[in-house]
């Protein structure tokens, strides 16, 4: 699998397949249902981790973002998700993604209508969750 790089976002220094020790800065989300009370032992046997940056800003190409969680499985990263918040994010967050997934909507809708996206483009796959009540997106990138 090719190691996609996430320049289109503005996430550089990002790419799919990179290894957890490669992220700077990042900090584990750990799991609080979890049985382990030790942070060393979790991750050792956990095969994904999710991590957050503590020094990332949430500015990504022409839009803010509320979070980023990088999900690394066997150590390498599998998936990132990101939240956006506010109507107008939201509405630049599509039109900035909408650039690289080309094939973005849902049928019979303008893309501002749907509340559920999927497809890939240069293999990457997104799926985009929208909730127009509360003014929230959340989306995931997953390499192909």
């Amino acid at each position: 699998m090719k190691a996609q790089k996430l320049d289109f976002l503005g996430m550089n220094n990002i790419s799919f397949q990179m290894k957890a020790n490669e992220l700077k800065n990042k900090v584990a989300i750990l799991d609080s249902t979890s049985i382990y009370k030790d942070t060393a032992q979790y991750i050792q046997s956990t095969r994904c981790v999710s991590y957050k940056v503590s020094t990332e800003k949430l500015q990504l190409n022409n839009f803010l973002c509320n979070s980023i969680q990088y999900q690394f499985c066997d150590k390498k990263l599998e998936y990132i998700f990101i939240n956006v918040s506010g109507e107008v994010e939201i509405k630049k967050a599509l039109n900035e993604l909408n650039k690289r997934f080309k094939k973005m909507g849902c049928k019979g809708k303008p893309m501002v209508a749907c509340t559920q996206i999927d497809t890939k483009s240069k293999g990457i796959r997104i799926i985009i969750n929208i909730d127009p009540k509360s003014s929230s997106m959340n989306f995931v990138l997953i390499p192909i």
